[in-house]
Order: C-alpha cells, then sequence, then structure tokens
C-alpha cells in the first residue's frame, strides 16, 4: 500500500516537482528548439497529469484529517466547490 511507504508530505513533495518538471519541459529556454515538438510536449503534458491528482488528494486528505472526526461532508463539499470556481 502507498501510504505505508511514503507519507502524505512525501507525495505532495512528488507532485510538486513532477509539475515543475513538466512546466520546465512545456517552456522554451533560449538554448532549445525554437518550437514545442510533439514529444516534449506530450512528456510535459504526461508529467503534469500525473503530478496534479496527487496533489489533490494528498490535499484532500491532509484536509480530512485536520477535520476530524467531524461531520466533513459540508466541509469537503465547499472544498470541491472552491476547487471547481476556476472553471
Amino acid at each position: 500500500e502507498l501510504s505505508n511507504r511514503w507519507s502524505d508530505y512525501d507525495l505532495l513533495v512528488l507532485s510538486l516537482i513532477l509539475g515543475f518538471a513538466g512546466s520546465l519541459v512545456l517552456l522554451d529556454p533560449p538554448l532549445w528548439p525554437a518550437q514545442l515538438g510533439e514529444a516534449r510536449f506530450l512528456i510535459g503534458f504526461a508529467l503534469i497529469t500525473v503530478a496534479f491528482p496527487f496533489g489533490r488528494n494528498v490535499a484532500l486528505a491532509t484536509f480530512s484529517k485536520v477535520l476530524g472526526p467531524c461531520d466533513q461532508g459540508e466541509w469537503m463539499g465547499l472544498m470541491f466547490v472552491v476547487g471547481a470556481l476556476p472553471r
């Protein structure tokens, strides 16, 4: 099980590193070719696509632990509503 080997903090840091690496791959630094090739795009997109679900799930699990044994439905619903607002 993943939670036995990795702490929430480790998974959150891994998520941030993967997302940052994916963003760096998608940038056009001066030393790389000017055009974003298909391979670079797919690698960057894959890294970001893998990173953010990890980060979101860890953040929600941490929020759930902070709330404790109280009724969490309302608070978790509010968390999902706030997360959906940018869309």
